[in-house]
């Protein structure tokens, strides 16, 4: 009597649709993935539920699961103290946000557009640059600075 009448239509329930990013015009395809098995990374054990097999490595393989969640930790904090280069920057390595990716930021925020750098070489050691923010409604609140002038 808790018994579905139409047993085509529960099938149908249990397929799993996929986005179809296949880029044709058919439709999504079906993936039936009721019976497919999920191995264990650790051993040679196979599951048919996921949830099974979250269990098992709680409780079989905790301590490989520890050394690998520290490894993890471990490549990204390497990852975050690597010093990386600003893209726009002639001056060299950065291991922060540069002064000019504040100001790209800051653009972005109040909707205005990217500065403009025009940077010029007073002699061999000494540069100076001029950065202009333009305003989109209003020609005469363009602001314009001029870094590293004595």
């Amino acid at each position: 009597m808790g018994r579905v009448k139409n047993i085509a239509e529960k099938k149908k329930k249990a397929h799993i649709y996929s986005g179809g990013s296949g880029g044709g015009t058919k439709g999504p395809e079906k993936l039936d993935k009721r019976n497919e098995e999920k191995p264990c990374p650790y051993c040679d054990r196979t599951f048919k539920q996921v949830e099974r097999l979250r269990n098992h490595i709680k409780t079989k393989h905790q301590d490989e699961e520890n050394e690998e969640k520290n490894d993890n930790q471990a490549k990204t904090e390497e990852k975050k103290s690597e010093v990386t280069m600003d893209v726009g920057s002639k001056g060299g390595y950065y291991t922060q946000k540069t002064p000019k990716m504040f100001l790209h930021e800051w653009c972005q925020k109040h909707k205005r557009p990217t500065p403009k750098y025009r940077s010029k070489r007073l002699d061999e050691n000494r540069w100076t640059c001029k950065v202009v923010l333009l305003d989109p409604k209003d020609k005469d609140k363009t602001k314009v600075f001029y870094l590293d002038k004595e």
